[in-house]
């Protein structure tokens, strides 16, 4: 552990050796849902992998989980704009945009996607989901808000696929997400 001491136990390195906790109020996100960028887009990293994988992506054992990056939606949202698991996806913000194939499990609720952040344009064109968070930061650490951002998924269109018109479905599955009053 990093803070053991064999001899003194636990030691910060603070004047008491005790650990300091600033506590800090809760902050929205930035960036909420509406009805241009409907979705939640959330973004972390996999178990497996590092930050952008300059060494664990050369390990084949692990890029066998997850072969490349993908966004997972409900199958409520895909159902409603006609996605099927592997369908490339469009994810849009204000910033940018990535296209992903999907993954429909509901490991995400409805109105809400995620998608790990450790391929980049190396990888392919497009598919950097860094290029798409937002910008904000906590004005006390200055840590970044890359977590959480407002999206729009568009399903791009594979050959000989009818898409549904999503719009009304879309609006209200991501109404639970939007402020009271907005």
């Amino acid at each position: 552990m990093r803070y053991r001491d064999p001899a003194a136990g636990i030691n910060f390195p603070t004047a008491s050796s005790k650990a300091q906790f600033f506590a800090r109020p809760h902050l929205d996100p930035s960036e909420m849902p509406d009805d241009a960028f409907p979705f939640v887009l959330n973004t972390g990293r996999l178990q497996h992998q590092w930050h952008t994988m300059t060494k664990t992506g050369k390990i084949q054992t692990l890029n066998k989980l997850n072969p490349g990056p993908f966004v997972e939606v409900n199958p409520l949202d895909a159902q409603a704009f006609g996605v099927s698991d592997g369908d490339r996806v469009e994810i849009r913000s204000r910033r940018g945009f990535a296209i992903l194939p999907a993954v429909v499990t509901d490991r995400v609720l409805p109105g809400a996607c995620f998608a790990p952040f450790h391929w980049n344009d190396i990888f392919g064109n497009d598919v950097a989901v860094n290029a798409i968070t937002c910008d904000a930061v906590d004005p006390i650490s200055l840590q970044p808000e890359l977590k959480v951002c407002a999206v729009a998924l568009t399903p791009v269109m594979q050959p000989g696929k009818v898409l549904p018109s999503a719009e009304p479905i879309l609006q209200k599955s991501c109404s639970r997400y939007r402020p009271v009053g907005g």
